[in-house]
Parts: C-alpha cells; sequence; structure tokens
C-alpha cells in the first residue's frame, strides 16, 4: 500500500515537472519604448523653420508612462545607430539681409554670394554629422516659366529605417510625391522612386473602381492619360499607401487626382504594423482617437489623440480602458518605431547625448 502510494505521488510529481517545463516563464514585458516624429503645425505649411520636426520617446514601464525624451530634431533608429533627416531653408529666409543704415563694410559682410546660399534641399545623415550637400549654382534671375517650375517647398509624410515619403512642391500648383531610399538621400543621388509591385490586373480594378464620369478629374480620361505616384502617410490603424494621379501637361497642370487603393505598404517597407484589434474597439476607449500603434507583442496600444498619448492593453480582440497617459499636442505623425525592454533604456540615453549638427551650426552663427 505505502509503495503504491509513493508511486502515485512520484508519477504527480514527475506529471508536474513536465507540465512545468512544457509551459514557457512568463515572458510579459514590462518596458516598452514608443519613438516618434511629428511635423511642427507652425512649420508644416513653408520650410520656414530651422527645425520643423519634433521626435519624441514615450517610455511605459508597468502602469506608468513618461516623456523620456523631446527632440526639436527628427532622429530615428537604423542598424547603424540613430539618424537624423531634415530640409534646408530656403533661400531667401536664410540669407543675412543687410539694413539700409548699416556701413558699407558691414555689408560687404553679411551679404552671402548667391553661389553659396543654401538651396532648399533635403538632407540625411547619422545624428551629429554634417549632411552632405549638391553644390548649388548661380542662377540669372529666373524667367517667368523658369520660376514656375522651381522647388518651392518640401513636405515629409513618413521615415522608416530605409525609405522615406516626400512631395516636392514645384511652382505654385505642381505637387510631386516620392518614396526614396534614405541613403539615397544621403549620398545625394537622384535615384528612381520605390514603386510599389503589383499584378496589372491589381491596379486595373483599383483604378475602375476610382473612375467616376461625373467627377472633373476622376474621370477616366484624366486617369488613365496621368502620371501616377506613391506616398506613404499615417493612416488611423496603420500606414498607409496614397495614390494620386497628375499631368504635367500645360492645360492640366496642377490638376490632381487621388484614388482608393487596395494595396498595402509590404512590412519590408513599413516594418510590422498590425494593430489586431478594431477601430471601433479604439473608439469605444477613447472616442476622440486620431490613430493607434500596437507594440510589437500586440498586448500594448498607445492612441493619439489631439492632446493626448494615452496607453491601454490588449484584451484578447478588445481593448481594456487606458491606465496611464501623458499630454502632448500631436500633430501629423510621420515616424514610429518601438523599443522593447532594455533597449529603451538605451534609446534614451542615446538621445539623451545625441548632438544635431544643425545645434553646433546655431551655435558657432551666434559666437
Amino acid at each position: 500500500m505505502r509503495k503504491s502510494v509513493l508511486l502515485a505521488l512520484a508519477l504527480i510529481a514527475r506529471s508536474m515537472a513536465l507540465a512545468a517545463a512544457a509551459t514557457p516563464p512568463d515572458q510579459t514585458t514590462s518596458k516598452f519604448g514608443f519613438l516618434f516624429a511629428v511635423v511642427r503645425p507652425d512649420c508644416a505649411s513653408e520650410n520656414s523653420c530651422r527645425s520643423q520636426f519634433q521626435t519624441r520617446l514615450v517610455v511605459i514601464e508597468g502602469s506608468k508612462m513618461s516623456v523620456a525624451v523631446n527632440s526639436p530634431h527628427l532622429y530615428f533608429p537604423r542598424k547603424s545607430g540613430f539618424w537624423e533627416i531634415g530640409i534646408t531653408l530656403p533661400r531667401m529666409a536664410s540669407s543675412a539681409q543687410p539694413q539700409a543704415n548699416e556701413q558699407a563694410n558691414d555689408e560687404e559682410a553679411q551679404q552671402v554670394e548667391p553661389s553659396k546660399e543654401p538651396a532648399l534641399q533635403l538632407w540625411a545623415a547619422p545624428a551629429g554629422v554634417k549632411p552632405t550637400f549638391s553644390e548649388p549654382s548661380a542662377k540669372p534671375e529666373a524667367t517667368p516659366q523658369e520660376d514656375d517650375d522651381e522647388l518651392r517647398s518640401l513636405s515629409l509624410s513618413w521615415v522608416g529605417t530605409d525609405y522615406l515619403s516626400v512631395t516636392e512642391q514645384i511652382g505654385e500648383y505642381t505637387s510631386s510625391p516620392l518614396i526614396l531610399p534614405i541613403d539615397a538621400v544621403a549620398r545625394n543621388d537622384a535615384e528612381n522612386p520605390w514603386r510599389p509591385k503589383a499584378p496589372d490586373a491589381v491596379l486595373r480594378k483599383d483604378l475602375e473602381n476610382c473612375v467616376d464620369e461625373k467627377s472633373d478629374f476622376n474621370n477616366r480620361e484624366f486617369l488613365e492619360d496621368a502620371d501616377q505616384a506613391w506616398s506613404i502617410a499615417r493612416g488611423r490603424m496603420a500606414w498607409e499607401f496614397e495614390w494620386t494621379f497628375s499631368h504635367s501637361g500645360r492645360a492640366l497642370r496642377g490638376y490632381q487626382a487621388a484614388c482608393a487603393t487596395s494595396l498595402r505598404p509590404p512590412r519590408a517597407l513599413v516594418g510590422s504594423d498590425a494593430l489586431e484589434v478594431g477601430w471601433n474597439q479604439v473608439l469605444a476607449r477613447v472616442p476622440d482617437a486620431r490613430t493607434a500603434f500596437a507594440s510589437p507583442d500586440q498586448s500594448l496600444v498607445l492612441v493619439f489623440t489631439n492632446g493626448q498619448i494615452l496607453a491601454l492593453k490588449r484584451e484578447g480582440t478588445t481593448l481594456g480602458a487606458p491606465f496611464a497617459r501623458v499630454f502632448v499636442t500631436n500633430s501629423e505623425i510621420i515616424s514610429g518605431q518601438w523599443a522593447v525592454g532594455k533597449d529603451a533604456d538605451a534609446w534614451a540615453e542615446q538621445l539623451a547625448h545625441s548632438k544635431s549638427w544643425t545645434d553646433k551650426t546655431e551655435s558657432t552663427d551666434k559666437r
């Protein structure tokens, strides 16, 4: 009898040990960092600010969330470390303008040679490293036709780890969206823009769904003869393609149409970007939500409103009530990357000591 009891106890202990071995330890991550960049609302329409962007790192640990980094530069992580992206000021805005009552020698000192004026340009470089700029050339006074072809503004709508989405404003009306390799931007290489690889049948079906013969610009004739362009911007639940159609000819120059597309940016381009809860679930918890991002393990969702960031836990196919929030003004979000565990602290430490090359330039100018 005693042997039977001992044998039964041994079998129970063995089965419990096997069950414990089969069940992995709790892998729940207790710390996340979310690094994101926004366009400053006061700088979005024109390239008139020295710093047009703002990068923040929010850290969520346990039931608390805080802003660990708040920088007036556009920083983003790559395999080689943190990089920075920016846009130079227009020539007139960056040139020193002498006052009428100043001495002639002061005027000469303040005048900037036209050939050395910084042209409007998108740049990218490792954080703290001065980027490579194209050599601006002195041009005679532009004719009305040439002035109509001048690059007037650049606007970013998305920045990933290897690509970015930028729109060039040419002249008064014409805009040109482009998806470009960041390395090509850093080298000042004029590479062909990235375009999605999709079967012609898919694009044709999307185009057919976009045709509206009652519209001035979404009619078949306008769309089929137009130049097509692709860009990426943040939607409510994910990064989304924007598919635009425009004409470069004089009669229709400046006119543009947009079409919905069934294509979604590939993971190789935008990374893991699945919310995996319905937008109605987000609105049920945060009625004024603008967009939301899910953590890599899907356990946490950050919801952005105009004035807050709220952290919510995933509960199956639904969301729990917000358990933490920070009050920050949010405008157009153009990048977002997650750090998990110790990486969140490492990012905060690295960015706290990062110095933009523009900071060095600004301090030199003040001397």
